[in-house]
């Protein structure tokens, strides 16, 4: 199994990235094949509206690295996507990426995401109420699961840290995210 990330921070190695990384290793200990994406240092363009994927499923116009992304995905893939909050939504960063992800669907809208796709979603911000930004994570997860299928079987929020975690001094969140990893790559 193939489990695919994709950290939407500008920041490699924050709060974001750190997560992201902890369910990437969780999932390889359970014997998944890993990748990390990081948008921000990948060579990305926007989505032009240029229908080209309509024509023929996973076709797009733009030639940059989503291209890695678009040929990594498999059936039966995990995702772990993870974002910072930045004015009450997604980052740019992810929301770029994720416009890109349209090229999964073809004509017609079909999906073409491959089959039995799930998720685990990461999602970091300062406020201190832990129910802040819920909407966030139910919008991602509406549109992973409305347009490709992908099943989300988690979520890890980190509210009210301004500070970048560490393994040693923030164990509980850690232990949530690698045993997240563990349960998406033993798709269960």
């Amino acid at each position: 199994m193939k489990i695919i990330g994709v950290n939407g921070s500008p920041h490699a190695n924050h709060n974001t990235g750190f997560l992201v990384k902890k369910v990437l290793e969780g999932a390889g200990k359970a014997g998944a094949e890993t990748m990390l994406f990081h948008p921000e240092r990948m060579k990305l363009r926007s989505c032009k509206a240029c229908m080209a994927c309509k024509k023929r499923p996973l076709a797009c116009s733009i030639k940059d690295d989503m291209a890695g992304f678009v040929g990594a995905v498999e059936e039966g893939c995990g995702l772990v996507i993870g974002t910072p909050v930045y004015f009450d939504h997604v980052s740019a960063q992810l929301k770029m990426f994720l416009d890109r992800m349209y090229c999964f669907l073809g004509p017609d809208l079909k999906n073409h995401f491959p089959k039995k796709a799930r998720a685990v979603l990461v999602m970091t911000y300062e406020a201190d109420n832990p129910k802040s930004y819920e909407s966030v994570l139910t919008w991602i997860e509406e549109r992973l699961k409305g347009y490709y299928g992908i099943e989300t079987i988690g979520s890890i929020k980190l509210h009210g840290s301004p500070c970048r975690l560490t393994s040693n001094k923030d164990a509980a969140i850690c232990e949530k995210a690698y045993a997240l990893g563990l349960k998406l790559a033993k798709n269960k």
